[in-house]
């Protein structure tokens, strides 16, 4: 693993946060009239049309705050003493508040554009010799495909990259080459548009096709996207193998309102340690993107129900909170479907022991207990983004028997596979090969 410098945090975040309206403090903003670093009214006042955030390094943890900070001050602004001592400032950015209705759609959607160019809703076809991709622009008739469906802040290049990034990732890609006519990706938007949009999307897309028989790999919220698609949306008969890896089913605690601020401070913490190797979510460039969005709303240490609103105006989040009346997810999880289709399942219970997670004990109740009340994002096991036992909720019936390997791979108590590298572990790749037959 390779962890970035604070340096390097603040660098990365300026580079990719300026095209979103997110710049340094120091920087002006387009049309801000500058008056020594951030823009002041007559009288004194600061300018609350202009947000400010702070990313502080506490203990050799990350955590954002609202507003200018100081290392000096930034001590009595934490709450429940789970920090301790002085934190240094990574970086302080600011952007314009004044988002109305539309303009938040579109910073959505300008945020996704980042994270995903080739979205909103678009089939790829991939070379099976040089891996690269190209949309799909008429009408295939083949016998089978492969179909990668990627999760939140990600895309497919992403997806395809990190199996190209081993050796065993890329005999994996050479089996499935092949084994299907067709290695198609499906790349969607992650943050503007919901999974039920994305999979109406991939309906229209499959409906122009024509197989006998599609493999289907998804990852995180992309295991939604399938599931909307096979489940509600789907009119064709179709024979699909399909493996869910890592994919919120039931939710994730991560896209909770109440732990949504820690969430975002949860994965910036995850960026800084996995550095580039974590290449299928860039993790701060989505957090610092969704800080401005969540800021500029109801202000960042909002309570409910102002967070709740903030987290009903973000679709894809608002789809994978793990609460007990998301309207969305039961739907899927209880209403008819038009075919259930037999699903397996890859997922796992993170449980880091290297010093270098330490920040982790922070963020998961099941980890310590007691101190970090404050800072929770998870009460039970979990693979670092999402809950394990949504993994397999509903789709695998009430209390599937996780020993049943031909349905499940559980990396139980697992110290090495977490959410972002799921496709790097061997024993991943060998069961997603046997699943589909190849």
């Amino acid at each position: 693993m390779c962890a970035y410098t604070n340096q390097q945090i603040a660098g990365s975040l300026r580079d990719a946060l300026t095209p979103l309206g997110i710049v340094p403090i120091d920087q002006d903003l387009e049309g801000e009239v500058s008056i020594s670093g951030l823009r002041r009214r007559r009288g004194g006042r600061e300018d609350d049309s202009i947000g400010v955030i702070t990313l502080l390094d506490i203990d050799g943890v990350l955590i954002w705050e609202d507003g200018a900070v100081t290392s000096s001050t930034s001590s009595s602004r934490r709450r429940g003493g789970a920090l301790a001592g002085d934190g240094e400032v990574v970086t302080q950015l600011k952007f314009s508040k004044d988002l109305g209705e539309n303009q938040i759609a579109r910073k959505l959607a300008q945020l996704d554009g980042t994270l995903t160019p080739q979205g909103p809703g678009r089939l790829l076809d991939w070379n099976k010799k040089t891996w690269k991709s190209a949309p799909v622009a008429h009408p295939i008739t083949d016998k089978s495909a492969l179909l990668l469906i990627h999760g939140t802040f990600s895309n497919s290049e992403s997806l395809v990259g990190e199996l190209n990034s081993t050796e065993d990732g890329k005999a994996f890609l050479r089996k499935t080459a092949a084994n299907f006519d067709r290695i198609l990706s499906f790349d969607h938007f992650t943050v503007s548009r919901s999974p039920v949009v994305n999979a109406l999307d991939l309906a229209r897309e499959m409906e122009r096709h024509s197989f006998e028989r599609v493999g289907i790999v998804c990852h995180s919220r992309g295991g939604l996207v399938t599931r909307w698609w096979l489940e509600a949306f789907n009119r064709k008969p179709l024979a699909t193998d399909v493996v869910l890896v890592g994919c919120p089913l039931r939710g994730t605690s991560l896209a909770d309102p109440q732990s949504l601020r820690n969430g975002l401070n949860l994965l910036t913490n995850v960026g800084k340690l996995l550095g580039d190797a974590c290449t299928l979510i860039p993790l701060l460039t989505a957090a610092g993107g969704l800080m401005q969005i969540v800021t500029a709303i109801t202000g960042f240490a909002a309570k409910t129900p102002l967070i709740d609103a903030a987290i009903a105006m973000i679709p894809g989040l608002a789809s994978m909170s793990r609460t007990r009346n998301n309207f969305e997810l039961e739907a899927l999880n209880h209403g008819p479907a038009v075919a259930r289709p037999g699903y397996s399942a890859v997922l796992s219970d993170f449980q880091p022991d290297l010093v270098d997670w330490r920040f982790w004990r922070l963020f998961n109740l099941d980890r310590i207990k007691s101190a970090a009340a404050d800072h929770l994002v998870f009460e039970q096991a979990n693979d670092l983004v999402v809950d394990t036992a949504s993994m397999t909720y509903y789709a695998f019936g009430a209390e599937p028997l996780l020993t049943d390997k031909k349905s499940f791979l559980y990396f139980e108590k697992s110290a090495k596979v977490f959410h972002t590298n799921y496709f790097r572990d061997p024993d991943t790749l060998q069961f997603i090969a046997d699943r589909l037959g190849i």
